[in-house]
């Protein structure tokens, strides 16, 4: 059985970074960005909404099949400690983690100022001419759009704020709280308060490649 912990935060705030580090351990698989939260939340309104659910109801049996998913996803990975990467504080997200992990939950939850992320975007898209952004010239003319773009109310930033605000504020106990800058500039000490946190057996890393 695998032991699943969560990853969740800012983007731009040393997701790649904290993901390429731990997952020199072979025992643990950090993912990408998960859509698996999202697909289980996808079969629970399916269910609610099915017509055959609502003449043979057995919840039962659909939330072992919901528990089941999330270790059969994960069923063939190399690592015993799954670090899933999602917005898990989102209120849908967190629904389907309280009801189905059937583990105790704990997520490492990374911060970053709200401006330093904007300019971070700005950086890779000057950088990289083939960031999503400049593939439309026409909605997005200038850096001042693009921006608007990424802090509009459906965007992942925003998504990510309310992410850490439901996190910090009702889930705290549960959350290690790491600042990017921390990450960046004392990097062996956070991947220690890590181990720390989720209860891992010390593992030496390498930090200068």
């Amino acid at each position: 059985m695998k032991t699943i912990y969560y990853l969740s935060g800012l983007p731009r705030a040393g997701n790649t970074l904290l993901s390429s580090i731990l997952n020199q351990n072979p025992k643990i698989n950090t993912t990408a960005y998960s859509y698996l939260n999202s697909l289980i939340s996808s079969c629970v309104s399916f269910y609610k909404k099915s017509s055959t659910a609502e003449n043979f109801p057995d919840q039962k049996s659909f939330d072992n099949a919901m528990s089941s998913m999330i270790q059969s996803y994960y069923k063939d990975w190399s690592g015993d400690i799954i670090i899933q990467r999602t917005q898990s504080g989102l209120f849908n997200e967190l629904e389907i983690i309280d009801k189905y992990l059937n583990q105790d939950f704990k997520c490492i939850v990374l911060v970053r100022d709200i401006y330093d992320v904007i300019a971070s975007y700005v950086k890779l898209w000057k950088e990289n001419p083939k960031f999503f952004l400049n593939n439309d010239s026409h909605s997005f003319p200038s850096d001042e759009s693009k921006i608007k773009y990424l802090m509009d109310r459906s965007s992942i930033i925003k998504a990510a704020l309310e992410c850490i605000y439901n996190l910090y504020y009702g889930w705290y106990d549960k959350c290690l709280f790491i600042q990017y800058n921390d990450l960046v500039n004392n990097t062996e000490k956070q991947i220690k308060k890590i181990y720390d946190f989720l209860g891992i057996e010390p593992f030496e890393h390498f930090y200068k490649n």
